[in-house]
């Protein structure tokens, strides 16, 4: 049987062997939304107003600075420019902060550095994606708090409660809703008393000493983490049991926050949104056997789905499903040989589309 190819992200060296098909997974999330924020931002939608108004300011020998502008725009009434402007740089900004930490937490991750991954994880998902969420749900509510005095009224605000609040209304706007147990998901990452959820694991990395609660109470003769050992933790368990949750979260969020900036591509959008929740699916989350996305692409390209070798028909299956999304190949379970399938050209030309309402693709083998 063909080797499966090896990305340059493929440094899963002291990761335990059960967990690496989790963390790809979360690799993949990430290049594609760095992909998308490094698309929009070469487009520069973001800095359009403030870039034309310091044109202006230029023709008259003045120097604008950001805030200048911001000003400008809210004193004179020009609405539209001044929610587009905030919005769409807050947004960016939120999403390139937030990549840049889980990147380097995933790398981390991925060298058995359990305490400083978990640390670099703690920030861009309590905080990063929260606000971005923040903002879908709530863009005026967020502003408001944004513009003055920032300092009280977005700091600790954030209570588990109030998230769960925020995630209620947020949820429903992606596509899909359903995958996402919003007060499991708001235990796992703010309650200091869920022993199999992230934040307990966050205090620990955090600080050496630990004493609130008989959860987070540093055990005699220890110190938080310093002694685990990176292949037998426990803790690996329950961080890959939540991150690849939080990261398809944060691959319906992010685009829809994008979104505030310019107008995506739909082709371009329908394809993240397609093969991120397929590779989702194949990480043993649901509790059916039954792969949305799988039974889709089947159907409308079965076709195309057919060993190279021995012409036996390609399924999607959950142990190799991945290979899909990440190589654009199919194992036969035949022969066991590699085929390869131009999935990104398949749904190119196919009329899919990934919105509010779910997933739709039209059979073009007709």
């Amino acid at each position: 049987m063909k080797q499966n190819p090896k990305n340059d992200d493929d440094y899963t060296y002291a990761l335990p062997e059960e967990h690496r098909r989790r963390h790809a997974f979360c690799l993949y999330v990430y290049r594609n939304l760095a992909q998308m924020l490094k698309q929009h931002n070469a487009t520069r939608a973001h800095r359009i107003v403030s870039e034309t108004l310091r044109d202006i300011a230029g023709g008259h020998g003045q120097i604008l600075s950001e805030i200048e502008v911001i000003r400008f725009l809210r004193d004179n009434a020009f609405n539209h420019e001044y929610r587009h402007h905030l919005l769409s740089n807050l947004s960016l900004a939120l999403i390139a902060d937030m990549l840049r930490y889980l990147h380097q937490s995933l790398h981390a991750l991925a060298d058995g550095n359990l305490s400083v991954g978990l640390t670099l994880l703690r920030k861009p998902i309590k905080e990063n994606l929260l606000f971005l969420a923040w903002i879908l749900a709530d863009e005026d509510g967020f502003l408001g708090r944004f513009a003055e005095k920032n300092y009280e009224s977005l700091n600790g605000v954030i209570s588990k409660d109030r998230a769960q609040e925020i995630f209620e209304k947020t949820i429903p706007l992606l596509v899909t809703p359903d995958y996402f147990d919003v007060t499991q998901l708001c235990e796992a990452i703010y309650s200091k008393q869920f022993q199999d959820g992230l934040e307990p694991l966050w205090q620990r990395s955090a600080h050496l000493i630990t004493s609130q609660g008989n959860l987070l109470k540093t055990q005699d003769y220890s110190i938080n983490l310093i002694f685990e050992d990176a292949i037998g933790s426990p803790y690996f368990g329950i961080v890959y049991q939540w991150i690849p949750v939080i990261f398809l979260l944060a691959s319906q969020v992010a685009p829809e926050c994008m979104r505030l900036a310019f107008k995506f591509n739909e082709t371009t959008y329908s394809h993240h949104i397609v093969s991120t929740i397929g590779y989702f699916e194949t990480l043993g989350y649901l509790e059916t056997d039954v792969s949305v996305v799988a039974q889709m692409i089947s159907h409308a390209f079965s076709r195309f789905l057919k060993c190279d070798s021995c012409g036996y028909k390609l399924e999607i299956l959950e142990s190799s499903g991945s290979l899909l999304y990440e190589h654009e190949q199919l194992e036969c379970s035949q022969c066991g040989c590699l085929t390869q399938v131009p999935l990104y050209w398949l749904l190119k030309i196919s009329k899919i589309r990934a919105s509010r309402n779910g997933i739709q693709v039209e059979d073009v083998t007709q």
